[in-house]
Protein backbone atom coordinates (compact mmCIF):
# COMPACT_ATOMS: atom_id res chain seq x y z
CA UNK A 1 0.00 0.00 0.00
CA UNK A 2 2.97 2.35 0.80
CA UNK A 3 4.60 1.70 -2.65
CA UNK A 4 1.96 1.97 -4.48
CA UNK A 5 1.23 5.70 -2.62
CA UNK A 6 4.60 6.43 -3.65
CA UNK A 7 4.05 5.61 -7.24
CA UNK A 8 0.84 7.91 -7.22
CA UNK A 9 2.39 10.58 -5.42
CA UNK A 10 5.40 10.49 -7.98
CA UNK A 11 2.86 10.62 -11.16
CA UNK A 12 1.38 13.06 -9.57
CA UNK A 13 4.78 15.51 -8.93
CA UNK A 14 5.99 14.75 -12.41
CA UNK A 15 2.46 16.07 -13.78
CA UNK A 16 2.62 19.02 -12.22
CA UNK A 17 6.37 19.46 -12.31
CA UNK A 18 5.72 19.64 -16.25
CA UNK A 19 2.10 21.08 -16.49
CA UNK A 20 3.82 24.25 -18.76
CA UNK A 21 5.45 21.78 -20.79
CA UNK A 22 3.91 21.82 -24.45
CA UNK A 23 3.57 18.44 -25.80
CA UNK A 24 2.47 17.67 -29.34
CA UNK A 25 1.38 14.20 -30.08
CA UNK A 26 -0.84 12.03 -31.82
CA UNK A 27 -1.67 10.24 -29.18
CA UNK A 28 -2.14 13.35 -26.85
CA UNK A 29 1.16 12.00 -24.32
CA UNK A 30 2.11 13.77 -21.42
CA UNK A 31 5.38 14.76 -19.73
CA UNK A 32 5.06 12.33 -17.61
CA UNK A 33 3.52 9.61 -19.91
CA UNK A 34 7.22 10.18 -21.88
CA UNK A 35 9.48 9.17 -18.82
CA UNK A 36 11.61 6.06 -19.49
CA UNK A 37 9.21 5.09 -22.64
CA UNK A 38 11.01 3.74 -26.00
CA UNK A 39 9.12 6.97 -27.82
CA UNK A 40 11.80 9.43 -29.76
CA UNK A 41 11.31 13.45 -29.11
CA UNK A 42 12.60 16.33 -30.52
CA UNK A 43 12.79 18.95 -27.63
CA UNK A 44 12.33 22.87 -29.92
CA UNK A 45 14.28 25.50 -27.64
CA UNK A 46 12.62 28.97 -27.45
CA UNK A 47 15.11 30.35 -29.34
CA UNK A 48 14.37 27.68 -32.15
CA UNK A 49 16.93 25.32 -31.45
CA UNK A 50 16.14 21.74 -31.57
CA UNK A 51 17.50 18.36 -30.41
CA UNK A 52 15.88 15.83 -32.04
CA UNK A 53 16.45 11.66 -31.81
CA UNK A 54 16.10 11.62 -27.49
CA UNK A 55 14.33 10.14 -25.01
CA UNK A 56 12.58 11.21 -22.05
CA UNK A 57 14.15 10.20 -18.76
CA UNK A 58 13.49 12.18 -15.93
CA UNK A 59 11.43 15.07 -14.75
CA UNK A 60 12.35 17.63 -12.05
CA UNK A 61 11.16 20.30 -10.39
CA UNK A 62 11.59 22.79 -13.60
CA UNK A 63 13.72 21.04 -16.01
CA UNK A 64 13.56 17.72 -18.03
CA UNK A 65 16.22 15.08 -19.37
CA UNK A 66 16.64 13.71 -22.36
CA UNK A 67 19.45 11.37 -23.27
CA UNK A 68 20.51 10.52 -27.01
CA UNK A 69 21.51 7.64 -28.61
CA UNK A 70 24.81 7.37 -27.33
CA UNK A 71 23.45 7.79 -23.46
CA UNK A 72 24.28 11.26 -23.60
CA UNK A 73 22.03 13.32 -21.17
CA UNK A 74 20.71 16.56 -21.31
CA UNK A 75 18.76 19.06 -18.91
CA UNK A 76 16.62 21.57 -20.23
CA UNK A 77 14.44 24.16 -17.73
CA UNK A 78 11.10 24.24 -18.38
CA UNK A 79 11.44 28.10 -19.53
CA UNK A 80 13.82 27.32 -22.01
CA UNK A 81 11.63 24.89 -24.10
CA UNK A 82 8.69 26.18 -26.43
CA UNK A 83 7.36 22.13 -26.95
CA UNK A 84 8.30 18.51 -26.57
CA UNK A 85 7.54 16.44 -30.12
CA UNK A 86 6.67 12.93 -29.96
CA UNK A 87 8.52 12.21 -33.46
CA UNK A 88 7.04 8.53 -35.21
CA UNK A 89 10.52 8.11 -36.81
CA UNK A 90 14.07 8.99 -36.17
CA UNK A 91 14.96 12.40 -38.18
CA UNK A 92 17.98 13.90 -39.55
CA UNK A 93 19.20 16.63 -36.63
CA UNK A 94 20.45 19.81 -37.53
CA UNK A 95 20.84 23.20 -35.42
CA UNK A 96 17.91 25.23 -36.85
CA UNK A 97 19.54 28.77 -37.56
CA UNK A 98 16.18 31.08 -37.86
CA UNK A 99 18.32 34.03 -38.85
CA UNK A 100 19.05 32.41 -42.22
CA UNK A 101 15.84 31.73 -42.71
CA UNK A 102 13.84 34.85 -42.50
CA UNK A 103 14.05 38.37 -44.06
CA UNK A 104 15.68 41.43 -42.58
CA UNK A 105 13.42 43.43 -40.05
CA UNK A 106 12.71 46.92 -40.75
CA UNK A 107 15.13 47.71 -37.93
CA UNK A 108 17.97 45.44 -39.33
CA UNK A 109 17.26 46.67 -42.61
CA UNK A 110 18.50 50.30 -41.26
CA UNK A 111 21.37 49.14 -39.87
CA UNK A 112 22.50 47.38 -42.90
CA UNK A 113 21.68 50.86 -44.92
CA UNK A 114 23.56 53.05 -42.56
CA UNK A 115 26.62 50.29 -43.02
CA UNK A 116 26.77 50.88 -46.43
CA UNK A 117 26.33 54.42 -46.51
CA UNK A 118 29.16 54.76 -43.53
CA UNK A 119 31.75 52.40 -46.11
CA UNK A 120 30.64 54.95 -48.80
CA UNK A 121 32.09 57.96 -46.81
CA UNK A 122 35.14 56.20 -46.49
CA UNK A 123 35.55 54.88 -49.56
CA UNK A 124 35.18 58.66 -51.16
CA UNK A 125 37.40 60.11 -48.56
CA UNK A 126 40.36 57.59 -48.37
CA UNK A 127 41.82 58.04 -51.72
CA UNK A 128 45.37 58.32 -50.24
CA UNK A 129 44.67 54.90 -48.32
CA UNK A 130 44.76 52.18 -50.77
CA UNK A 131 44.47 49.73 -47.97
CA UNK A 132 41.75 51.07 -46.17
CA UNK A 133 39.56 52.48 -49.24
CA UNK A 134 39.99 48.77 -50.79
CA UNK A 135 38.11 47.11 -47.96
CA UNK A 136 35.07 50.20 -47.78
CA UNK A 137 35.43 48.78 -51.24
CA UNK A 138 34.80 45.54 -50.05
CA UNK A 139 31.69 45.87 -47.75
CA UNK A 140 29.98 48.09 -50.76
CA UNK A 141 31.06 45.52 -53.13
CA UNK A 142 28.78 42.58 -51.09
CA UNK A 143 25.94 45.52 -51.95
CA UNK A 144 26.66 45.28 -55.94
CA UNK A 145 28.08 49.09 -55.40
CA UNK A 146 29.17 49.58 -59.15
CA UNK A 147 32.01 51.85 -58.36
CA UNK A 148 33.08 49.86 -55.58
CA UNK A 149 33.20 46.57 -57.79
CA UNK A 150 35.15 48.86 -60.56
CA UNK A 151 37.97 49.97 -58.44
CA UNK A 152 38.28 46.22 -56.90
CA UNK A 153 38.31 44.86 -60.65
CA UNK A 154 41.28 47.21 -61.55
CA UNK A 155 43.23 46.36 -58.62
CA UNK A 156 42.97 42.82 -59.67
CA UNK A 157 44.91 44.04 -62.54
CA UNK A 158 47.46 45.67 -60.95
CA UNK A 159 51.42 44.87 -61.50
CA UNK A 160 51.47 44.92 -57.85
CA UNK A 161 51.01 41.18 -56.87
CA UNK A 162 50.13 41.73 -53.20
CA UNK A 163 47.64 44.16 -54.23
CA UNK A 164 45.94 42.22 -56.98
CA UNK A 165 45.38 39.14 -54.53
CA UNK A 166 43.78 41.15 -51.57
CA UNK A 167 41.75 42.66 -53.76
CA UNK A 168 40.43 39.10 -55.46
CA UNK A 169 39.63 38.33 -51.95
CA UNK A 170 37.28 41.38 -51.49
CA UNK A 171 35.98 40.46 -54.77
CA UNK A 172 35.27 36.68 -53.42
CA UNK A 173 33.48 38.37 -50.63
CA UNK A 174 31.03 39.91 -52.69
CA UNK A 175 29.91 37.18 -54.94
CA UNK A 176 31.83 38.11 -58.29
CA UNK A 177 34.85 36.35 -60.39
CA UNK A 178 36.27 38.46 -63.52
CA UNK A 179 38.36 36.16 -65.41
CA UNK A 180 40.92 38.42 -64.93
CA UNK A 181 41.58 36.58 -61.39
CA UNK A 182 42.93 33.81 -62.99
CA UNK A 183 46.04 35.80 -64.31
CA UNK A 184 46.42 37.31 -60.50
CA UNK A 185 46.38 33.59 -59.49
CA UNK A 186 48.80 32.26 -61.94
CA UNK A 187 51.30 35.26 -61.54
CA UNK A 188 51.37 34.49 -57.54
CA UNK A 189 51.73 30.95 -57.99
CA UNK A 190 55.00 31.74 -59.91
CA UNK A 191 56.08 34.32 -57.69
CA UNK A 192 60.04 34.01 -55.82
CA UNK A 193 57.59 35.30 -52.20
CA UNK A 194 56.33 32.37 -49.99
CA UNK A 195 53.97 34.87 -49.08
CA UNK A 196 52.58 35.87 -52.14
CA UNK A 197 52.67 32.14 -53.67
CA UNK A 198 50.10 30.90 -50.40
CA UNK A 199 47.75 34.31 -51.08
CA UNK A 200 47.43 32.71 -54.74
CA UNK A 201 47.01 29.53 -53.25
CA UNK A 202 44.10 30.86 -51.08
CA UNK A 203 42.47 32.57 -53.41
CA UNK A 204 42.56 29.97 -56.17
CA UNK A 205 40.83 27.56 -53.56
CA UNK A 206 38.26 30.38 -52.69
CA UNK A 207 37.21 30.33 -56.75
CA UNK A 208 37.56 26.52 -56.71
CA UNK A 209 40.28 26.33 -59.70
CA UNK A 210 40.92 23.42 -59.75
CA UNK A 211 43.41 23.07 -62.85
CA UNK A 212 45.66 24.34 -60.18
CA UNK A 213 45.23 21.58 -57.78
CA UNK A 214 48.43 19.51 -59.06
CA UNK A 215 50.58 22.88 -58.05
CA UNK A 216 48.75 23.14 -54.49
CA UNK A 217 49.17 19.60 -53.45
CA UNK A 218 53.23 20.00 -53.90
CA UNK A 219 52.68 22.75 -51.96
CA UNK A 220 50.70 20.70 -49.44
CA UNK A 221 53.62 18.86 -48.85
CA UNK A 222 55.99 21.72 -48.24
CA UNK A 223 58.06 21.87 -44.86
CA UNK A 224 57.18 25.60 -44.10
CA UNK A 225 53.80 25.84 -42.94
CA UNK A 226 53.17 29.54 -44.53
CA UNK A 227 53.10 27.76 -47.45
CA UNK A 228 51.64 24.47 -46.97
CA UNK A 229 48.76 25.42 -44.75
CA UNK A 230 47.14 27.95 -47.38
CA UNK A 231 47.14 25.38 -49.33
CA UNK A 232 46.00 22.83 -47.12
CA UNK A 233 43.26 25.06 -47.02
CA UNK A 234 42.27 25.99 -50.69
CA UNK A 235 42.54 21.94 -51.26
CA UNK A 236 39.77 21.86 -49.55
CA UNK A 237 37.71 24.63 -50.84
CA UNK A 238 37.75 22.97 -54.12
CA UNK A 239 36.88 19.73 -52.74
CA UNK A 240 39.98 17.75 -53.33
CA UNK A 241 39.83 14.48 -52.45
CA UNK A 242 43.90 13.49 -53.23
CA UNK A 243 44.54 15.94 -50.49
CA UNK A 244 42.69 13.72 -48.12
CA UNK A 245 45.98 11.54 -47.09
CA UNK A 246 48.20 14.73 -46.64
CA UNK A 247 45.64 16.12 -44.48
CA UNK A 248 45.29 12.82 -42.12
CA UNK A 249 49.51 13.28 -41.90
CA UNK A 250 49.07 16.88 -40.93
CA UNK A 251 47.11 16.20 -37.43
CA UNK A 252 49.88 15.24 -36.09
CA UNK A 253 52.44 18.13 -36.95
CA UNK A 254 53.91 20.08 -34.40
CA UNK A 255 53.47 22.93 -36.21
CA UNK A 256 49.60 24.32 -34.78
CA UNK A 257 49.60 25.94 -37.95
CA UNK A 258 49.79 23.44 -39.91
CA UNK A 259 47.55 21.20 -37.51
CA UNK A 260 44.70 23.70 -37.64
CA UNK A 261 44.80 23.48 -41.57
CA UNK A 262 44.40 19.57 -41.17
CA UNK A 263 41.19 20.31 -38.65
CA UNK A 264 39.47 22.74 -41.31
CA UNK A 265 40.29 20.90 -44.55
CA UNK A 266 39.17 17.67 -42.96
CA UNK A 267 36.07 18.80 -41.08
CA UNK A 268 34.90 19.95 -45.29
CA UNK A 269 36.26 17.08 -46.84
CA UNK A 270 35.25 14.09 -44.61
CA UNK A 271 33.55 11.33 -45.72
CA UNK A 272 32.50 7.72 -44.10
CA UNK A 273 35.79 6.21 -45.05
CA UNK A 274 37.62 9.42 -43.42
CA UNK A 275 35.44 8.94 -40.02
CA UNK A 276 36.86 5.15 -39.91
CA UNK A 277 40.50 6.12 -40.36
CA UNK A 278 40.13 8.68 -37.24
CA UNK A 279 37.88 6.52 -35.38
CA UNK A 280 40.99 3.67 -35.47
CA UNK A 281 43.36 6.57 -34.59
CA UNK A 282 41.65 8.26 -31.86
CA UNK A 283 42.63 6.00 -29.25
CA UNK A 284 46.16 5.85 -29.86
CA UNK A 285 46.65 9.74 -30.61
CA UNK A 286 48.38 11.50 -27.91
CA UNK A 287 48.50 15.05 -27.10
CA UNK A 288 47.62 17.94 -29.93
CA UNK A 289 46.86 15.21 -32.66
CA UNK A 290 44.05 14.06 -30.10
CA UNK A 291 42.57 16.84 -29.51
CA UNK A 292 42.87 17.46 -33.26
CA UNK A 293 41.15 14.26 -34.31
CA UNK A 294 38.18 14.38 -31.88
CA UNK A 295 37.11 17.85 -33.56
CA UNK A 296 37.49 16.57 -36.68
CA UNK A 297 35.37 13.84 -35.76
CA UNK A 298 32.76 16.40 -33.53
CA UNK A 299 32.50 18.30 -36.97
CA UNK A 300 31.79 15.16 -38.70
CA UNK A 301 29.03 14.48 -36.99
CA UNK A 302 30.86 11.58 -35.13
CA UNK A 303 29.69 11.03 -31.41
CA UNK A 304 32.96 9.36 -30.32
CA UNK A 305 34.86 13.02 -31.03
CA UNK A 306 31.81 15.18 -29.02
CA UNK A 307 32.20 12.79 -26.15
CA UNK A 308 36.47 12.97 -26.14
CA UNK A 309 36.01 17.01 -26.48
CA UNK A 310 33.39 16.96 -23.42
CA UNK A 311 35.70 14.80 -21.74
CA UNK A 312 38.51 17.45 -22.16
CA UNK A 313 36.21 19.98 -20.18
CA UNK A 314 36.60 18.10 -17.22
CA UNK A 315 40.09 16.55 -17.24
CA UNK A 316 42.02 19.01 -19.46
CA UNK A 317 42.17 22.53 -18.21
CA UNK A 318 44.79 23.55 -20.66
CA UNK A 319 42.13 22.47 -23.37
CA UNK A 320 38.73 23.26 -21.89
CA UNK A 321 38.29 26.44 -22.71
CA UNK A 322 38.97 25.48 -26.87
CA UNK A 323 36.71 22.22 -26.25
CA UNK A 324 34.39 24.05 -24.87
CA UNK A 325 34.27 26.83 -28.04
CA UNK A 326 33.69 24.37 -30.51
CA UNK A 327 30.54 22.17 -28.68
CA UNK A 328 28.57 25.50 -27.85
CA UNK A 329 29.11 26.95 -31.23
CA UNK A 330 26.99 23.63 -32.19
CA UNK A 331 24.37 24.26 -29.07
CA UNK A 332 25.90 21.71 -26.94
CA UNK A 333 25.04 21.70 -23.31
CA UNK A 334 27.66 20.91 -21.44
CA UNK A 335 29.85 23.35 -23.71
CA UNK A 336 27.60 25.90 -23.09
CA UNK A 337 27.59 25.35 -19.61
CA UNK A 338 31.28 25.69 -19.31
CA UNK A 339 31.68 28.75 -21.18
CA UNK A 340 28.72 30.38 -18.96
CA UNK A 341 30.66 29.49 -15.31
CA UNK A 342 34.12 30.73 -16.99
CA UNK A 343 32.61 34.14 -18.14
CA UNK A 344 31.19 34.81 -14.31
CA UNK A 345 35.18 34.41 -13.42
CA UNK A 346 37.06 37.66 -12.60
CA UNK A 347 39.49 38.00 -14.92
CA UNK A 348 41.93 41.13 -15.95
CA UNK A 349 40.75 42.79 -19.00
CA UNK A 350 43.87 43.48 -20.85
CA UNK A 351 43.32 43.54 -24.84
CA UNK A 352 43.96 39.26 -25.58
CA UNK A 353 42.03 38.83 -22.32
CA UNK A 354 39.62 40.40 -24.15
CA UNK A 355 39.38 38.99 -27.12
CA UNK A 356 39.40 35.20 -25.41
CA UNK A 357 36.50 36.26 -23.64
CA UNK A 358 35.06 37.49 -27.09
CA UNK A 359 35.76 34.03 -28.40
CA UNK A 360 33.95 32.40 -25.63
CA UNK A 361 31.05 34.47 -25.88
CA UNK A 362 30.07 35.06 -29.29
CA UNK A 363 30.79 31.04 -29.71
CA UNK A 364 27.90 30.79 -27.01
CA UNK A 365 25.83 33.28 -29.47
CA UNK A 366 26.21 31.25 -32.05
CA UNK A 367 24.97 28.13 -30.39
CA UNK A 368 21.59 30.35 -30.00
CA UNK A 369 22.43 31.27 -26.04
CA UNK A 370 21.39 34.57 -26.66
CA UNK A 371 22.06 35.20 -22.89
CA UNK A 372 25.32 36.14 -23.76
CA UNK A 373 24.57 39.09 -25.62
CA UNK A 374 24.64 41.21 -23.04
CA UNK A 375 28.16 39.99 -22.18
CA UNK A 376 28.97 41.78 -26.27
CA UNK A 377 27.71 44.38 -25.33
CA UNK A 378 30.42 44.84 -22.29
CA UNK A 379 32.81 43.74 -24.54
CA UNK A 380 32.30 46.06 -27.65
CA UNK A 381 32.54 49.38 -24.92
CA UNK A 382 36.59 49.41 -24.83
CA UNK A 383 38.63 51.89 -25.39
CA UNK A 384 40.79 49.87 -27.44
CA UNK A 385 40.37 50.21 -31.36
CA UNK A 386 42.18 47.01 -32.31
CA UNK A 387 40.14 45.44 -29.45
CA UNK A 388 36.54 46.41 -30.95
CA UNK A 389 37.61 45.72 -34.49
CA UNK A 390 38.58 42.23 -33.18
CA UNK A 391 35.18 41.59 -31.46
CA UNK A 392 32.92 42.82 -34.18
CA UNK A 393 35.04 40.24 -36.40
CA UNK A 394 33.46 37.44 -34.07
CA UNK A 395 30.08 38.83 -33.84
CA UNK A 396 29.90 39.31 -37.46
CA UNK A 397 30.53 35.54 -37.93
CA UNK A 398 27.98 34.19 -35.69
CA UNK A 399 25.11 34.54 -38.40
CA UNK A 400 22.83 35.51 -35.35
CA UNK A 401 20.61 38.96 -36.32
CA UNK A 402 20.59 39.98 -32.53
CA UNK A 403 24.05 41.18 -32.69
CA UNK A 404 23.16 43.68 -34.88
CA UNK A 405 22.11 46.50 -32.21
CA UNK A 406 25.20 46.16 -30.59
CA UNK A 407 27.24 46.31 -34.14
CA UNK A 408 25.04 49.31 -35.36
CA UNK A 409 27.06 52.13 -32.85
CA UNK A 410 30.49 51.23 -33.88
CA UNK A 411 29.21 51.96 -37.69
CA UNK A 412 29.56 55.45 -36.88
CA UNK A 413 32.64 55.21 -35.26
CA UNK A 414 35.81 58.18 -35.94
CA UNK A 415 38.49 55.73 -36.15
CA UNK A 416 37.34 54.66 -40.09
CA UNK A 417 38.68 50.84 -39.43
CA UNK A 418 36.79 50.19 -36.42
CA UNK A 419 33.37 51.54 -38.54
CA UNK A 420 33.74 49.35 -41.57
CA UNK A 421 34.50 46.26 -39.25
CA UNK A 422 31.11 47.24 -37.58
CA UNK A 423 29.49 47.51 -41.29
CA UNK A 424 31.03 44.39 -42.73
CA UNK A 425 30.00 42.01 -39.40
CA UNK A 426 26.25 44.05 -39.99
CA UNK A 427 26.41 42.90 -43.77
CA UNK A 428 27.81 39.35 -43.35
CA UNK A 429 25.17 39.48 -40.37
CA UNK A 430 22.05 40.09 -43.08
CA UNK A 431 23.28 38.19 -45.64
CA UNK A 432 24.31 34.65 -44.96
CA UNK A 433 26.07 34.03 -48.21
CA UNK A 434 28.51 37.11 -47.62
CA UNK A 435 29.06 35.80 -44.25
CA UNK A 436 29.79 32.04 -45.46
CA UNK A 437 32.63 33.39 -48.02
CA UNK A 438 33.80 36.06 -45.36
CA UNK A 439 34.62 32.64 -43.64
CA UNK A 440 36.44 31.22 -46.09
CA UNK A 441 38.27 34.26 -46.61
CA UNK A 442 39.78 34.61 -42.73
CA UNK A 443 39.80 30.59 -42.43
Amino acid sequence: MQRLALVLAAALFIGLAGADVRVVSPENHTLGDLVDEPLLVTVVLSQGARHANVRVVDVGPNYVAVVDEEGRRSPYLFNSIREIRVQDDPVEARRFVLDEARALTEEEQVIVNRAVSRAREVFEAATGNQPLRMQAAGVLATRADVAARRYLNQLVQSNDRQTALSAAQWLYVAGEEPESIRQTVERGLDSGSRQIRAEAATVAGLYRYTEYEDRLLEMARDRLAEIAAPAAKALAHMGSEAAIPILLDMLGEPSGEKGEAAVYGLSLLGDDQVRETLRGRLDRATGAAHFRIARVLHKLGDSAGTNVLRQEIHDTPTLARDAAIVLARDGDFEGRRHLNDRLRERYDPYPQAVIRRARMVTALIEGQDRRALSALRQLLQSDNAAVNRAILNLAGETGVRSVMPFVAPHINSANDQVALAASLAAVATGDPRVRQRLKEVRA
